[in-house]
């Protein structure tokens, strides 16, 4: 009997991520259906009428289903209301500085004096539009922050505080809007992932625009365990930790919290978003954040564009090892089916879907 017991246990651990995956699945499609059914609409005949003022009915084309066509309709609403851009105030093409702010980070200062780069500065802004910058922990946040900042002089915030990110120029840490170009944020209404203390008020109010950047879950969740073991954006863990009944509790956890913010702020957020993601940032950066200044309403400046091309990694790059593949077969395709659940969300909403995982 107690064989049969353990047997029993090991296949419900094993399956447990996989129906959570599917029974989430399940829960989206009703969500769709339920949350945008108002805007559906009941099927008429098309009625014209002829020289004589006479009506002649037209026979409509074959009928969809009730649910592709709330489905197609939810998707119209959606990308009517997301792909929309930030509304912002300029002087002469540039965004208003505070002056009487005496903050300022230099850079590039490890630049020789004579370069072009040199004299670059960040500095806070005044009557920002507030925008989230939101993610789940250890996507490239902080890696966007630092190119935003440089490309557009104006600092960035967050709703929480690190203090090693203060040391490398991250001085608006703290900072929930008004003068940042963005504010970081890992939560929602809706889920709220233990990533460290926020500062304040850290409820994310969806009715802000907001910069959705979304990295593939196996990468994602590997760094953010790193993290979580470290509390250092840089250093490295022993690849015998991965090998540990913490780490795979950690995976299930964190997969469904990864695919829950991505899902649940695609179909419930209610004002302008830019879903960015990291992979395509780091084929092509410039690129990428050409797409990012142009939603925030920031004019490209060519001299910072120039500087940053030369400057692309930033204070904050951990490097590991790009062969670790510290994954169980039900984890790998529990994490294909979380990423298939984020494009048909991606897909339905307008935008392009995430680079698959190997």
């Amino acid at each position: 009997m107690s064989c049969i017991r353990g047997k029993a246990m090991t296949f419900g651990l094993k399956n447990l991520m996989t129906l959570t995956v599917y029974g989430l699945l399940l829960l989206l499609f009703f969500l769709i259906i339920h949350h945008w059914h108002s805007y559906t609409a009941p099927d008429v005949a098309i009625v014209s009428h002829n020289q004589s003022g006479e009506s002649d009915t037209v026979q409509a084309s074959p009928l969809k289903t009730t649910a592709e066509k709330q489905m197609e309709e939810a998707g119209a609403f959606l990308r009517s209301v997301l792909h929309g851009s930030v509304k912002r105030q300029l002087s002469s093409g540039h965004l208003y500085v505070d002056r009487s702010d005496k903050r300022v980070w230099k850079m590039w200062a490890n630049d020789s004096r004579d370069s072009p780069c040199f004299n670059y500065n960040t500095r806070f802004g005044v009557g920002v539009p507030q925008v989230w910058l939101l993610s789940f922990p250890c996507s490239g946040n902080t890696w966007l922050r630092y190119l935003l900042e440089a490309a557009s002089g104006i600092f960035t915030g967050s709703i929480y505080y690190d203090e090693l990110l203060v040391k490398k120029g991250f001085l608006a840490e703290g900072d929930n809007g008004g003068k940042t170009l963005v504010q970081k944020t890992h939560q929602s209404p809706i889920l709220s992932i233990q990533y460290s203390n926020p500062v304040g008020n850290s409820e994310t109010n969806m009715t802000r625009p907001t910069v959705l950047l979304i990295r593939n879950p196996a990468n994602a969740i590997i760094s953010f365990f790193k993290f979580q073991q470290t509390k250092s954006h840089v250093d490295q863990i022993p690849e015998k930790m991965f090998n540990t009944t913490k780490f795979h509790t950690f995976v299930k956890t964190s997969l469904v919290d990864w695919m829950n913010l991505a899902v649940k702020t695609l179909m419930r957020i209610e004002a302008p978003l830019h879903v960015i993601h990291y992979e395509h940032l780091v084929q092509n950066p410039m690129q990428e954040l050409t797409k990012v200044l142009a939603f925030l309403g920031v004019a490209r400046d060519e001299g910072r564009m120039a500087c940053i091309a030369s400057h692309l990694e930033g204070s904050f790059k951990r490097k590991g090892s790009k062969n670790l593949d510290p994954y169980t077969t039900m984890e790998k395709i529990s994490i294909v089916e979380a990423t298939k659940a984020v494009n048909r969300t991606l897909q339905l909403t307008g935008y392009s879907p995430l680079p698959p995982y190997n």
